[in-house]
C-alpha cells in the first residue's frame, strides 16, 4: 500500500485544515478512506468500528491535490482504510494556523515503528529558504474484513436539495456551542 499527496494551493490547504479541525470537535476517532478518486473522512455514530456513518465527508483529489499517488491493497480493491485520532491530526495542522500561509502540504503513508501519516509542511521564511516542518500521526490500518462497516451510506431516496451555508469558519462557531 502506498499513498502520497501534495497540496500547493493555499486555499485548499486552508479548507483541509478547517475541515479537520471541525471533525476533531465532533469525534475523537475517525476513519480515513483513500481511493484513487477521493479521500473520505468517516465518523461512525457507534464509534470507529461500528454503526452507521454520522459524518461522511468526501474530498475530490483533483480539487485539493496537485500530486496524488495511491496504491491500495490490490487492483480489485484499490482502497486504503485507516483509523486515526482526530485531535492528533488537528494538532499537527495547527502549525498551519499560526502562519500566514504554507507553501505546500505533503501527506504520505509511512511506516516508522508503526504505520503513520507523515505531514511535511513547507513554510516560508525570512531568508527566502523554505522551512520544512514534519509531523507523524500514528494510524491503525483497518483490515479488509472490516471495510464493509465503513462503506458509503446508501440513500433510499433521491434528494434534490441545495443548501447555502456561511463560510466554514462561521459555521464552526455555531456547531461548537
Amino acid at each position: 500500500m502506498k499513498f502520497r499527496g501534495k497540496m500547493n494551493d493555499v486555499m485548499c490547504i486552508r479548507q483541509f485544515t478547517q475541515l479537520i479541525n471541525s471533525v476533531s470537535r465532533l469525534a475523537k476517532v475517525c476513519v480515513l478512506r483513500l481511493s484513487p478518486e477521493r479521500l473520505c473522512l468517516v465518523v461512525s455514530e457507534g464509534g470507529a468500528l461500528g454503526g452507521t456513518p454520522g459524518l461522511w465527508a468526501e474530498l475530490e483529489q483533483k480539487h485539493f491535490f496537485s500530486e496524488y499517488t495511491m496504491e491500495g491493497v490490490s487492483l480489485e480493491e484499490n482502497n486504503i482504510f485507516m483509523e486515526l485520532q482526530t485531535d492528533k491530526l488537528a494538532k499537527t495542522l495547527n502549525s498551519l494556523r499560526s502562519t500566514q500561509s504554507a507553501k505546500s502540504l505533503k501527506i504520505k503513508l509511512t511506516k516508522k515503528l508503526s504505520p503513520c501519516l507523515t505531514f511535511e509542511i513547507e513554510l516560508p521564511s525570512v531568508t527566502g529558504r523554505p522551512r520544512l516542518v514534519v509531523h507523524d500521526v500514528p494510524v491503525m490500518l483497518i483490515p479488509r474484513k472490516l471495510w464493509a462497516v465503513h462503506q458509503e451510506p446508501r440513500m433510499t431516496h433521491q434528494f434534490h436539495a441545495s443548501i447555502y451555508l456561511p463560510p466554514l469558519r462561521q459555521l464552526r462557531h455555531v456547531v461548537e456551542r
